[in-house]
């Protein structure tokens, strides 16, 4: 929801652009509005004090929609990346991998990845499935770059938690490695279906 509230600020700065447009070829009629109420049937009666507003006003807003739609881009990136990250519980995966502690330093091998991969793979499938699955459509753009950022987000949390280990031994990187690798593979499965 909250990526397709991110690209319909996108749509609303597009609309904001064409309404100046329509507003800039409204004034070019003959029929012209003016601010006391009344209808002035020929342009040349225009009041020299309304045209400079009405001018100045669409400049206004031309430069505001402009400005509108070189932001909104960013903002949709940015908004993407906070949801996702959030729905990835981004932190929990954090403080799991810091609250290993001493798992990091042992100096015997280990079979299996930890619990938190496994989760987090889970977590970013499922969050899939819904978003495919959802009662209202989504354009296919959205859904992609909506996956993009959970995918970033998961890597990202991944690297984030594994920068906060101070102490590693060369068995906690060899797990480390299994973990993302375990991520990995399960996104990439999804990837391939």
């Amino acid at each position: 929801q909250q990526a397709a509230a991110a690209f319909s600020c996108l749509f609303a700065a597009a609309l904001l652009d064409i309404t100046v447009d329509r507003a800039r070829g409204d004034l070019t009629h003959t029929y012209i509005h003016s601010f006391v109420g009344g209808y002035i049937t020929d342009r040349n009666q225009v009041c020299c004090d309304v045209e400079p507003f009405v001018t100045e006003s669409l400049k206004s807003i031309s430069f505001y929609s402009r400005q509108a739609i070189i932001v909104s881009p960013s903002m949709c990136l940015i908004g993407n990346r906070i949801a996702a990250t959030r729905a990835v519980k981004a932190r929990s995966t954090i403080l799991e991998i810091i609250t290993i502690g001493a798992g990091w330093t042992e100096s015997n091998m280990n079979e299996h990845c930890n619990d938190y991969a496994e989760d987090l793979c889970d977590r970013c499938i499922n969050l899939w499935n819904c978003l495919v699955s959802s009662s209202v459509k989504l354009p296919t753009s959205v859904l992609e770059q909506t996956w993009h950022r959970v995918v970033e987000a998961g890597y990202l949390s991944l690297l984030e938690g594994f920068s906060k280990v101070l102490n590693c031994s060369t068995e906690g990187r060899a797990l480390m490695s299994m973990d993302l690798a375990t991520f990995s593979s399960g996104i990439n499965q999804l990837n391939s279906q």
